[in-house]
């Protein structure tokens, strides 16, 4: 295993061999918890697709974008799937970015849950999926 980065800044670009590493990590540690007792059918990535995207941004204004990890039940691979849940953001004048989260209806929260876990949509031939 390779050394952990202290100087990699978040939101930047980095090389694949280092996303490698951070998958291949994540995999032997949350994968290996006891409750994922089978690593190979357990969720290693989530997909976004173009138009979730498109609809989260057509929300309203934004300075940024928080996902939150969770756990849900998926019915199609019958087990807990890592979910990935996005609210949109706005900058504070202290520099700290808010949640702009609808508290008051359930139907209309701003909080975001279409990731569709992978297995079900990795890509067979990626590099972060084969590690």
């Amino acid at each position: 295993m390779s050394e952990v980065s202290k100087t990699e800044t978040p939101g930047t670009q980095i090389p694949l061999a280092t996303a490698q590493d951070r998958a291949r990590r994540f995999r032997e540690t949350i994968l290996g918890l006891p409750d994922y007792p089978d690593n190979t059918s357990k969720t290693k990535a989530c997909l976004i697709y173009k138009d979730d995207i498109e609809g989260l941004i057509s929300e309203g204004p934004f300075d940024g974008i928080r996902c939150y990890l969770g756990l849900r039940f998926d019915n199609e691979l019958n087990e807990q799937v890592i979910s990935l849940m996005m609210v949109r953001t706005e900058l504070q004048a202290d520099g700290t970015y808010k949640d702009i989260i609808n508290e008051t209806d359930p139907t209309n929260s701003g909080i975001f849950d279409f990731t569709a876990p992978c297995p079900n949509t990795c890509s067979p031939t990626s590099p972060l999926n084969i590690i």
